[in-house]
């Protein structure tokens, strides 16, 4: 208790018993108490694009918050959470990949989860503006992949270095992005971090930074140098009864959304889980190229959920293991 109230200002003990309890029975308001009371007020940036028809069509939505820190604790099941509750107000799926940041931003508590939530239905009333597209492209530089498609006047970018890991991305990154977007003249920039391969659980990402940058500036150059077309969407989500949550499938499935500009089709692939194991993702590739798209890329929303149900080196399994 001592050290608890010296270091942190919290009393040990209580804290540990409030952990067991969750550990052990699933309660989450003993714990997150505790986080509630050290947390620090943040305005939440909230990065969003819905494709609209005559009705709502499909949506990415990236709140800037991290998904943890484990189990039914905080921010761990805003994914899904943001997934079922955006689909049962506007009737099309959703899906929820990971923003460029780390731990440091986890939620406190679930009442947190809900403001985000209840704002994020809010403010998405809205209608499309925009209706051209322009082709989805690649850059790559040393191990980093960096992929971008142009909606209107928003920027929607993925980071992967797979098939080596790719776990979170510094802060900095996203920052670089969105100065990189405005710059080469469009508004928004969504920057998602794809956390599709863990090969190493020691790997550090700011090894990498040079060569996403670069990856980034010149996926964006490439992507605005096209002429945007109008473009078509389609989507669907599937809940795999094989794989449970202890499996490291989280609630929210897996979500495709596939996009369409001239000949070219892409899709965007995005699984509730916790990362992958290495090159799941380039047998995915490989099949959705058979299945005739041109480009793809497949995301993990690093959903938390599926952390500390099991026992184990890391106490959960990435996808595919």
């Amino acid at each position: 208790d001592q050290l608890g109230k010296s270091s942190y200002g919290l009393p040990a003990m209580s804290f540990f018993r409030a952990f067991i309890l969750n550990w052990v029975t699933d309660a989450n308001a003993p714990l997150e108490k505790h986080l509630e009371e050290v947390g620090q007020d943040a305005d939440i940036s909230v990065s969003f694009i819905k494709f609209d028809a005559a009705k709502p069509k499909a949506a990415f939505i990236m709140p800037l918050v991290h998904p943890g820190p484990f189990k039914n604790i905080g921010s761990s099941l805003l994914p899904s959470m943001l997934k079922h509750d955006f689909e049962k107000e506007y009737g099309c799926d959703a899906c929820t990949p990971l923003g460029i940041l780390g731990h440091e931003l986890d939620l406190a508590s679930q009442a947190q989860n809900r403001k985000i939530v209840a704002e994020v239905l809010k403010q998405a009333n809205l209608a499309a503006a925009q209706s051209l597209a322009s082709p989805f492209v690649r850059s790559t530089q040393g191990d980093a992949t960096a992929s971008c498609q142009v909606f209107g006047d928003t920027a929607l970018l993925s980071f992967s270095i797979a098939p080596k890991t790719t776990e979170d991305l510094p802060q900095e990154l996203g920052r670089i992005v969105a100065e990189e977007a405005r710059r080469v003249g469009l508004k928004h920039a969504m920057a998602v971090n794809a956390h599709n391969a863990l090969a190493d659980d020691s790997a550090d990402m700011s090894e990498h930074m040079d060569e996403l940058k670069r990856a980034a500036i010149g996926c964006l150059k490439k992507a605005v140098a096209f002429e945007a077309k109008p473009f078509k969407v389609g989507s669907a989500t599937v809940y795999p009864v094989e794989f449970s949550e202890k499996m490291g499938m989280g609630a929210g499935g897996i979500t495709a959304i596939a996009v369409e500009v001239e000949a070219q089709k892409t899709a965007y692939v995005v699984i509730d889980g916790n990362n992958m194991v290495p090159h799941l993702r380039e047998k995915i590739l490989d099949a959705l190229t058979d299945a005739g798209f041109d480009e793809c890329e497949v995301f993990t929303t690093d959903t938390h959920a599926v952390s500390a149900l099991v026992t184990g080196r890391r106490g959960y399994h990435p996808v595919g293991e």
